[in-house]
């Protein structure tokens, strides 16, 4: 690079930067509108809401826009600056992961920092790449051939509707100089970026009332056995990294997930089939592997001779031996505490 190459570049990156500035409470306005769109995906609705805004604001930056919709029911943005010549695509994706809480689509700035679901992956990346390339434009940048803000739905979920949709359809140009995607990596540009395999398991068992509970099959203790294959699948794929520049360090190797997040926590129900004449005393403790947090619940102590005499008469009738349950008692309800 020359030196007077290397003064344009710097003096055209200060004038970006400036144009940022001037245009931060617009870019944050762009994305709060969108994280007010209850975009979630999976069921992956909202997706015409999500597009008719992002389709307006380029418009008012000064964009040619085009809405592509090649599946049918996942409209995708398409933004350009320039003409002719191979085109640098600029790729974001409008869904989200389903959120927990409502308040979640009620964007608030705070210290400086924009919250909401979204605001980060990656509606917070759709409004600063149109914001980018206008404020490319308002600096006098012209290109020597077209830089394309892409905008699609289907991303949390691999689905066919965005991305893979505009591929398919051969519309994505495949002479294009890249793509680059404004997901959050901390502040660090990756030059790679990991791909995903999602799918579903599901365990069939044989239902059964719990009193007969040994003519069913538990498929709980099935999705048990599944979990433990991916326990182990996850401690082999783990081990793998990828040769790319990426960082964090962690962020080199690859993982097996559940859904889109790692999730905080999980629920099960469990009953205890207590033979006549038996003592119980059970205290069930369940540990999660992944945070290592304990969690207790005390079941009172109850003799077989004590069940009601309703409960035993039916168990009679059905030819069955009585039985203890503790829900027959009024069981206790516990919650959750950390050890």
């Amino acid at each position: 690079m020359t030196p007077a190459r290397a003064r344009r570049d710097t003096a055209l990156a200060a004038s970006v930067r400036r144009r940022l500035q001037r245009d931060r409470a617009d870019l944050v306005e762009l994305a709060s509108e969108l994280i007010r769109i209850p975009s979630e995906n999976p069921a992956g609705k909202r997706y015409a809401s999500c597009a008719t805004l992002i389709s307006r604001h380029l418009r008012e930056l000064g964009f040619g826009v085009r809405t592509l919709n090649p599946s049918g029911d996942g409209p995708c943005v398409v933004g350009t600056y320039g003409e002719g010549g191979r085109a640098l695509y600029f790729s974001g994706h409008y869904d989200v992961v389903p959120a927990q809480d409502r308040s979640q689509f009620e964007p608030a700035v705070r210290k400086g920092n924009l919250h909401g679901r979204g605001a980060a992956d990656m509606k917070g990346g759709i409004a600063a790449m149109a914001f980018a390339i206008r404020a490319l434009a308002a600096s006098g940048f012209e290109p020597k051939g077209r830089v394309i803000s892409i905008s699609v739905p289907d991303e949390e979920t691999s689905g066919p509707r965005g991305t893979i949709a505009l591929a398919r359809a051969g519309l994505i140009e495949p002479d294009a100089i890249g793509m680059l995607t404004m997901e959050p990596t901390s502040g660090v540009v990756w030059n790679a970026n990991r791909g995903v395999i999602s799918l579903r398991v599901t365990v069939h068992g044989k239902p059964a009332h719990v009193g007969l509970h040994f003519r069913g099959v538990n498929a709980f203790r099935g999705m048990l056995t599944v979990a433990e294959m991916f326990a182990i699948l996850d401690a082999e794929v783990s081990e793998r990294t990828t040769r790319f520049n990426i960082s964090p360090e962690a962020a080199r190797r690859s993982g097996c997930c559940s859904a889109a997040n790692c999730p905080e926590d999980t629920t099960s129900t469990s009953s205890r089939i207590v033979c006549p004449s038996r003592s119980i005393g059970a205290r069930i403790r369940t540990r999660t592997s992944t945070s290592n947090v304990h969690a207790c619940s005390t079941w009172p102590i109850r003799r077989a001779r004590e069940e009601c005499a309703v409960t035993s008469r039916c168990c009679r009738r059905a030819g069955l031996l009585p039985q203890t349950r503790t829900a027959i008692w009024g069981r206790r309800s516990h919650r959750a505490s950390a050890a």
